[in-house]
């Protein structure tokens, strides 16, 4: 089962991947991004919820832009599981606790 830690590594990398051109805001999101996985920490909580989590952080910052991150995220965890087809089994076991 994936931790708190492996979703914020997630989300950081696809905010990042979203948001380049616009360092400040990332730098803004990434706080509040760590803001919510320290939360999350503290009560528990599994992954999943702090994704969620994370991505209402992200929609109260960028609004719009913020359900093309939630795509975004779905998309980016469906190809890691269609990858794990094509990887080596230690490589598999170690994305699987990613997700």
């Amino acid at each position: 089962m994936a931790n708190v830690g492996d979703a914020f590594v997630i989300l950081e990398l696809v905010v990042h991947r979203l948001l380049q051109r616009n360092l400040l805001l990332v730098v803004e999101i990434v706080v509040k991004v760590k803001m919510a996985v320290e939360i999350q920490k503290r009560k528990a909580i599994t992954a999943i919820w702090a994704i969620v989590l994370t991505v209402q952080a992200v929609e109260m910052l960028v609004g719009k832009q913020a359900r093309m991150m939630q795509h975004v995220v779905v998309q980016w965890l469906l190809r890691m599981q269609v990858s794990l087809i094509r990887t080596s089994r230690r490589r598999k076991l170690r994305m699987l606790v990613l997700l």
